[in-house]
């Protein structure tokens, strides 16, 4: 565990210093984010380049990812691991003379000290096999011998794994900002999972679906993806308002102006009937002047 701990480290600070250093969310997201003229649109309708909420959200998924994917990789390419709780002898784990099986009484620490670990004899077979308590849990483990082509197949589907996870997000974001319904029921898998999670965890019977140490990152990280989902769908849907109530603010404002300018003509006509009208009552009462004089 120290050994993943580590290279997690690692992958998550190369990945930071990617992330801050060159402008790769449009890559990585390139059917929702486009970048045009060094300005992040977001499915080429809305400018997002200086809203941090969206930004940091679909940082925290690429983290999430990258997680999911070193874990991926070190479940498969260096060390297999698999642990169930109250299972009793591990025949399955033990019939296969590459795995190491260990016992340890169930409790919080157990996860923490290694000390705690008893060896499972796995060539005395079931009959020998002793429970250290009650309430138990059996890891195993095995080492891969390391060979290219196991490394190119497994690195091949973390590849797709993590194209997998950022179409998921971009599709799961737009069916949130067209729908509030389905955000609704997403934030509510959400929290069913979470609940889940904690009371299969405080049972002791967490490990009867999820025995390996990548299916329990894979159901951790589920929550706080829906989570940067609707994060970003909250915050898209309030762009879209506010861009909608400025739309309709110009439009307003343009049929002002329009209405201004029809009607203008109009007053100019009044005024040259009115012109018209006392040129001509000035020009009757000069001619009744004329025939007067003349006579």
């Amino acid at each position: 565990m120290m050994g993943l701990s580590l290279v997690l480290i690692a992958s998550l600070g190369l990945t930071e210093i990617i992330l801050r250093r060159f402008d790769v969310l449009h890559v990585i997201y390139n059917q929702m984010l486009k970048q045009k003229k060094r300005k992040l649109l977001f499915f080429n309708s809305l400018e997002i380049t200086d809203n941090h909420t969206v930004t940091s959200a679909c940082i925290m998924v690429t983290r999430l990812t990258v997680i999911l994917c070193v874990c991926y990789l070190w479940q498969f390419c260096v060390i297999e691991s698999y642990s169930m709780t109250n299972s009793g002898f591990p025949e399955k784990y033990c019939a296969e003379t590459d795995y190491s099986c260990y016992q340890t009484e169930l409790k919080w620490t157990s996860f923490i000290r290694a000390d705690d670990m008893i060896p499972i004899n796995c060539t005395s077979g079931e009959s020998a096999f002793t429970p250290v308590s009650k309430n138990i849990v059996v890891s195993c483990f095995r080492l891969f011998n390391q060979n290219a082509p196991n490394w190119i197949q497994n690195l091949a589907i973390s590849n797709a794994l993590a194209l997998l996870m950022s179409r998921v997000f971009e599709v799961l974001v737009w069916v949130c900002v067209e729908s509030l319904i389905w955000m609704i029921m997403l934030s509510l898998f959400a929290i069913l999972l979470l609940v889940a999670v904690i009371l299969t965890g405080v049972s002791g019977t967490f490990t009867a679906f999820v025995n390996s140490w990548l299916g329990f990152i894979a159901v951790a990280i589920c929550p706080f993806f829906i989570y940067m989902i609707r994060e970003v769908a909250i915050e898209i849907r309030r762009l879209k308002r506010e861009e909608t109530a400025r739309i309709q603010e110009r439009t307003r404002k343009e049929f002002k102006l329009i209405g201004k300018k029809f009607l203008a003509p109009t007053d100019d006509i009044t005024i040259s009937k009115h012109k018209s009208s006392s040129l001509q009552s000035a020009v009757s009462e000069d001619g009744g002047n004329l025939r007067q004089r003349t006579k």
